[in-house]
């Protein structure tokens, strides 16, 4: 079967089936997307940095306020309602965390990262949205905890098999005119024994038009159209939709399903909504790879690991690793403090996780970041073999531009000299500072030059022992040359300054860090609370 067929089979099942998105809300005004964004992110931020001070738990209830229950906020405390939900600026909590009151800040010994603060904004703006119902001294509902042995023998963790159709009883004759395969017989029975009568063919005008709109997203022009109409040989319908499935259109039509589950954006798309210059070149080889007709096996193993796949040629290799980038897109956290680190990393790898079993497995992961699942054979300690494996992914990189350093999208160079090309860009933003200052050195030995200060010149250079300098140092004759020399080394200074090289082709591409290595269980999701290790691995 065409690659495009499967994922279009895939991506139907998946966004039916699914929340749409990873850890960004796809639709702000679903609710249950809104449960997914408090159990993600907030519940565990108010249990790790809040509950110490502010729960039915702990036996505190610092200011009168009570924050481990919905209940709890809503009443608020000393200093009245703790969250507005959807006005950011009337709730009081946000401007405890924001520091913005001096008379009111929480925690009170360290104010939370920026990041953090973000993820408490974003919360109040969708409306606050608490499943936490009742008061959290009451009874909690025992669930039955996550049994791997049993969860193996639901349907949807069976190994697939083949129905034999032939094998099986199938319904009678039921508008055999109308039935072209086996499973045609049992949508008749259902429609006959609801009293519906199957709709009637379309016309080849109708046909025409739904096929050019399904498969190329527009409908046929006049002249396409009345080809069609004028082929009255057998086979017109088949060869139309040939023809259709061999366009480009069909690739750009098709593959946006995947990208949608892919997050693909031009951008992370968060708070601080950092460009991705090159995403484009992942969406270009999505559209060829659907185009071109690539095996669904191969296309997601090229998603996941095309970094790591063997290659024949130059071109096979950037176009393996280019579908990494896969890895790379999507809402990644960037902006954060030197000690958000080991935050981020954790934060990276759950966003990873969670978009693969959504996109390819059809099934929720996130969740066993912080407990074994409920209902499903996933324990925490099988997330946490995952966590092993995208830890070890590198897909952000330090890099330096405009005389800043700021962690952004891990890009590397692509064609033959592609590698070589991007190191020689890279250097020139991470010399640009020092060669600054060798200008400014060079302006001064010229000046100390012009005025005869050989006393200024040698100790020029004895602060600074470079070869900047060097050519002022013979100072006992032809002062004219040396300031001669000087000028043309500073032209050419100012010059490859102000024309800096031109971007090489690059794309958004993963690897494996020097050093891979196992995680350990966070317990209740929480970084700074390691647990067992656990060895790097698949789901069991």
């Amino acid at each position: 079967m065409k690659l495009h067929l499967c994922l279009v089979s895939l991506a139907a099942i998946v966004l039916c089936c699914l929340p749409s998105g990873s850890r960004v809300l796809a639709d702000e005004n679903s609710e249950a997307d809104a449960i997914a964004y408090f159990e993600t992110h907030v519940r565990p931020l108010l249990a790790s940095r809040c509950y110490s001070c502010h729960s039915q738990r702990s036996g505190n209830r610092e200011g009168g306020l009570l924050l481990d229950s919905r209940s709890g906020w809503m009443e608020g405390g000393d200093n009245g309602v703790a969250i507005v939900p959807g006005d950011v600026g009337a709730s009081s909590l946000i401007r405890a965390v924001r520091y913005s009151d001096p008379d009111l800040r929480m925690p009170p010994d360290k104010a939370l990262p920026a990041s953090l603060v973000a993820k408490l904004e974003r919360w109040v703006e969708l409306g606050a949205i608490d499943p936490r119902d009742g008061d959290a001294s009451e009874e909690r509902p025992k669930f039955v905890p996550s049994d791997p042995v049993a969860g193996r023998q639901h349907w949807a963790y069976r190994p697939l098999r083949k129905n034999q159709l032939d094998e099986m009883e199938l319904p009678g004759e039921q508008a055999r005119r109308w039935v072209r395969s086996p499973i045609d017989r049992f949508i008749a029975e259902q429609l006959e024994g609801a009293g519906l009568q199957p709709a009637p063919d379309a016309d080849r005008r109708t046909l025409a038009r739904r096929m050019f709109i399904q498969l190329v997203g527009l409908p046929p022009t006049s002249a396409e159209l009345a080809q069609f109409m004028s082929d009255d040989k057998l086979g017109a319908t088949e060869r139309l939709v040939d023809r259709l499935l061999d366009s480009p259109q069909f690739g750009e039509r098709w593959g946006r399903h995947w990208l949608d589950l892919a997050r693909y954006a031009d951008s992370n798309g968060l708070d601080e909504n950092f460009l991705f210059r090159e995403a484009w070149r992942y969406r270009n080889q999505v559209i060829e790879s659907f185009n071109s007709d690539v095996p669904l096996d191969q296309f997601l193993r090229e998603q996941v690991a095309g970094d790591l796949l063997p290659y024949d040629s130059i071109s096979q290799r950037d176009r393996q690793r280019i579908a990494a980038g896969f890895l790379v897109v999507g809402p990644k956290v960037l902006l954060i403090g030197e000690g958000e680190r080991m935050q981020q990393r954790m934060d990276v790898a759950d966003e990873l996780i969670d978009t693969i079993g959504k996109t390819i497995l059809g099934q929720t992961l996130g969740c066993a970041r912080c407990h074994d699942h409920k209902f499903d054979p996933i324990p925490t300690s099988d997330y946490y073999a995952l966590a092993g494996i995208f830890a070890s992914t590198q897909v952000l990189e330090e890099r330096r531009m405009l005389n800043q350093s700021r962690v952004m999208e891990r890009l590397v160079g692509i064609g033959a000299d592609g590698i070589q090309r991007d190191n020689e860009y890279e250097q020139y933003w991470l010399d640009l500072e020092r060669q600054t200052e060798r200008q400014k050195r060079v302006e001064t030995s010229i000046e100390l030059l012009r005025a005869g200060d050989t006393v200024g010149l040698l100790k020029l250079d004895e602060d600074h022992d470079d070869v900047v300098t060097s050519i002022a140092l013979d100072v006992c004759r032809d002062f004219g040359t040396r300031i001669a020399a000087q000028e043309t080394l500073l032209a050419e200074m100012k010059s490859a300054k102000t024309s800096p090289p031109a971007i090489p082709p690059r794309a958004m591409i993963p690897a494996d860090v020097d050093e891979p290595a196992d995680e350990a269980v966070r317990l209740a999701g929480q970084v700074d609370h390691p647990g067992a290790v656990v060895p790097r691995g698949f789901l069991t």
